[in-house]
């Protein structure tokens, strides 16, 4: 489909990418949550330079880049296992380990196709 001239540019996909890679990072999974992150919190609206997409526009990348969304989130929760676990922070629990870092699929993962 290519949009009329009149209408506005596309999202950069890199950056549609980058919204889905923070939800997944914060536990955001839904697209309507991922909109209005969009506009309440600072760390997204730096990360995405200002821009604001709904959440038909989120939600529609997400259904047409299934296969893809699959293969980058099984690259990073492969990366987060390598990675060596983090010191404890004062008054966290040293015993307790990320889901991804010990070995357990995220629920995620699961869910994707």
């Amino acid at each position: 489909m290519t949009p009329k001239a009149t209408a506005r540019p596309g999202y950069d996909p890199a950056d549609l990418l980058k919204l889905y890679i923070y939800g997944y990072l914060n536990r955001v999974r839904s697209s309507r949550r991922l909109g209005a992150e969009t506009h309440r919190n600072i760390e997204v609206i730096w990360l995405l330079r200002h821009l604001k997409p709904d959440f038909k526009t989120i939600a529609d990348f997400r259904r047409d880049n299934r296969t893809a969304f699959r293969q980058v989130f099984r690259e990073l929760a492969q990366a987060k296992k390598l990675r060596p676990p983090s010191p404890p922070r004062a008054g966290q629990n040293p015993h307790k380990r990320s889901e991804l870092i010990d070995g357990t699929a995220s629920p995620l993962l699961e869910r994707l196709p």
